[in-house]
């Protein structure tokens, strides 16, 4: 399976999100790639960030310069926010995946996904994956898409997604239609799995989509669950 770290390598020094979280992530054997979402700026900058607020001000109503003013380390090793851009070029130097979450920005949609598309299309050499809850948005992007990798999140059992020709499928471990999901692997489609924060819940995508490991990417938020995977000790 590929083992993917949510929001970067995270330590008491080393906030989610940040470049220095970014670049342990691409400097770990065991880690395959970082997965985080991506926000648009009140003055249309993208950012990467693990939640839609900085000390409860919202993201999409802040400007880029007022969002770095935030120390999102400590005083001894300060960190801050860090655009999209910045993760691009940090990525382009490596075959690992970066997993990116776009949310819904609601009338600013048209404007988000034209920027991000553009952006992200001046990085080919980035192993870029692409994913939303959105039905709009995903289908924005698996139309207008380049070379981007793009999915959709899967939430629920019945879920209209799988009628969509998507390069992958991203879901939890309930309330998914296990069925479907071997499925699209079957057809040489890639799976997300996400939240893992058990050795229990390993067992379970093991127990269902072992046979295709290959074509499974688990996302988990705690390194230590993927290094003791790596490490065989689950």
């Amino acid at each position: 399976m590929k083992l993917i770290i949510k929001d970067g390598m995270v330590s008491r020094n080393t906030p989610s999100s940040s470049e220095k979280a970014l670049c342990l992530a691409l400097h770990t054997s065991y880690v395959d790639g970082v997965a985080t979402n991506v926000y648009l700026t009140k003055d249309d900058e993208l950012v990467i960030y693990q939640k839609d607020n900085i000390e409860n001000n919202p993201i999409k109503e802040q400007t880029l310069s007022s969002l770095q003013l935030f120390n999102l380390g400590s005083r001894v090793k300060p960190h801050f926010l860090i655009s999209l851009k910045r993760a691009l070029e940090i990525f382009k130097t490596t075959k690992k995946k970066l997993i990116l979450n776009v949310v819904d920005h609601g009338s600013k949609n048209s404007k988000y996904i034209s920027k991000l598309l553009t952006l992200t299309n001046h990085y080919p050499e980035v192993n870029l994956y692409l994913k939303s809850s959105n039905q709009q948005l995903v289908e924005q992007l698996n139309k207008k898409k380049n070379k981007q990798k793009v999915g959709a999140v899967i939430t629920t059992y019945d879920s209209p997604f799988w009628l969509l020709s998507l390069d992958f499928y991203s879901l939890n471990t309930t309330n998914v239609d296990i069925k479907e999901a071997l499925n699209q692997l079957a057809i040489g489609k890639i799976l997300m799995v996400e939240n893992i924060d058990s050795k229990e819940e390993l067992n379970h995508i093991h127990h269902y989509y072992g046979c295709y490991s290959h074509s499974v990417y688990v996302i988990s938020p705690l390194s230590f669950i993927i290094s003791r995977y790596f490490h065989k000790e689950l």
